[in-house]
């Protein structure tokens, strides 16, 4: 799909993490962050409310 090649801005550094979610399946955490920021900064969670089949999460990094 188009949005796996959906790269993020330079300044921004983009981690994936896999947490176990219900019946021990596992679900992707994608990490946003800005390079060289400090360690106590403030944050935003957000939970994307669909897109699950087609990992729609990734039109975000831009």
């Amino acid at each position: 799909m188009a949005f796996k090649s959906t790269k993020a801005p330079q300044n921004i550094e983009v981690s994936s993490h896999q947490i176990n979610g219900f019946e021990n399946k596992h679900i992707e955490v994608l990490v946003f962050k800005p390079r060289n920021i400090s360690s106590n900064a403030p944050c935003l969670v957000y939970c994307h409310g669909g897109g699950f089949f087609i990992e729609a999460a990734q039109a975000h990094k831009r």
